[in-house]
């Protein structure tokens, strides 16, 4: 964005969908999600912690350890046996391990969020982050002469979901706390659906240009990492299913 002026700005390709895209991504924050755990948010978080960023300071202020804090990356295999067996329960329950995968990392990070407290239990929404293949939604794809990531995501919205929940199903595992799992892993899917269906691929790839060409979006990155508020952090939870799955908590 440094150095951009307004007539740099390539709008032919923006279009209604992509309004609708932009409208929808604000309307998420208005439900609340929760990103750190209890009694660490600060105030000025949500909405206004962007507006906050986007005027060029840290929502909150800047934290001067901020570069102590580390992301907490849990690596998980299965066996072919297991792995079967889960292909097999998500057929029968008309899902992908992709879609298995969003509702377990996000009942998981139900039992991270109040730390278990059972004095203090909350219902709330939950923003996770899918990592997804973009190669396939290229409407002129390289032949491989230029360096490129066709990588990407979107965003999930579960809840409300009441503190621990994941933990009482593990501990519990009953007919009805199963049907609430894979109900969560239908959600995610149909969100997924949904956001491939409305061209969200290539509404999030205008989006991004857009900003990339009036910001400076590398400082924007940078003070959302510096923030007393987020503390760096802007989803409840993300996962990636690319051959090897990482859960970030």
């Amino acid at each position: 964005g440094k150095g951009r002026r307004w007539k740099d700005i390539e709008a032919s390709g923006l279009e209604l969908g992509t309004l609708r895209y932009v409208m929808g991504k604000a309307l998420e924050e208005t439900k609340s999600p929760v990103i750190l755990p209890e009694g660490s948010r600060q105030k000025g978080g949500g909405i206004m912690g962007a507006l906050s960023t986007i005027s060029g300071n840290a929502a909150g202020g800047e934290d001067e350890k901020s570069s102590e804090r580390k992301s907490v990356v849990a690596f998980r295999s299965l066996s072919k046996e297991s792995s079967e067996a889960l292909l097999a329960k998500c057929r029968e329950n008309g899902v992908t391990i992709t879609n298995a995968l969003s509702a377990a990392v996000t009942l998981t990070s139900t039992d991270f969020v109040n730390a278990m407290n059972d004095q203090q239990q909350k219902e709330r929404n939950y923003k996770v982050l899918q990592s997804l293949d973009m190669r396939r939604f290229g409407k002129s794809l390289d032949r491989g002469e230029s360096v490129g990531c066709l990588a990407g995501s979107m965003d999930l919205m579960h809840g409300p979901l009441k503190d621990g929940s994941g933990q009482h199903l593990r501990s519990n595992p009953t007919k009805k706390n199963m049907d609430m799992f894979w109900n969560l892993a239908r959600e995610g899917k149909a969100q997924t659906e949904d956001f491939i269906a409305t061209d969200g691929p290539s509404h999030a790839v205008r989006v991004f240009d857009f900003a990339m060409t009036i910001s400076d979006l590398n400082n924007l990155v940078h003070l959302t990492a510096q923030s007393k508020d987020s503390q760096g952090r802007a989803y409840s939870a993300g996962f990636a299913n690319a051959d090897q799955v990482t859960l970030c908590v």
